[in-house]
């Protein structure tokens, strides 16, 4: 299985402060916490799913081999944007973003700051178009997304439960939030 290159940054650290067993162990049990969760959603159908976010004009979205595009590869989803290469997140313009996930299912607005579809669509009118934002089906980052990098079996257990939400019923996210619809 592979995991997130961030989360592996516990063993050195684990080394650097000699408690290379504590950090193994916590490794491993995240690590099979991980595969358990994919391993509900390997047989599922796998939904289309856009991972974006749109500042003063411009699209950005991960790369495939980022962490996200290997999440989003782990829980049985096709990433729209899986064809291009790389680790990071890259910029495209709107009208790509529009033409390549206007039929996705999901979309992640890779942002902590909107609380509602209304607010995206107010900074960004023609994000409208949008199956996903039409099907209210939304979601962005908990505002301490960014201080959880240390949190990757709540990420995959969210992104399975968000892409495969008939396997998680009882399930709260932990890293993200559902939009409201307005």
């Amino acid at each position: 299985m592979q995991t997130r290159g961030n989360f592996e940054w516990i063993k050195f650290f684990g080394a650097f402060t000699q408690k290379q067993d504590e950090a193994s162990k916590i490794f491993d049990d995240v690590s099979s916490k991980t595969e358990a969760i994919f391993e509900i959603v390997s047989d599922d159908d796998a939904p289309d799913i856009i991972w974006a976010g749109v500042f003063s004009g411009t699209a950005y979205v991960p790369q495939n081999n980022s962490y996200v595009g290997q999440i989003i590869q782990m829980s049985n989803s096709n990433y729209v944007f899986k064809d291009i290469a790389g680790t990071g997140s890259t910029q495209i313009s709107i009208e790509e973003l529009l033409f390549r996930g206007k039929d996705a299912d999901i979309l992640v607005y890779s942002s902590d700051i909107v609380n509602t579809i209304d607010e995206i669509v107010q900074i960004h009118p023609i994000l409208v178009e949008l199956d996903p934002i039409q099907k209210c089906n939304v979601y962005s980052f908990q505002p301490w997304y960014w201080q959880s990098i240390d949190k990757y079996d709540q990420y995959t257990n969210d992104i399975a439960a968000i892409t495969h939400p008939d396997k998680f019923t009882n399930y709260e996210l932990q890293q993200f939030k559902k939009l409201d619809c307005v």
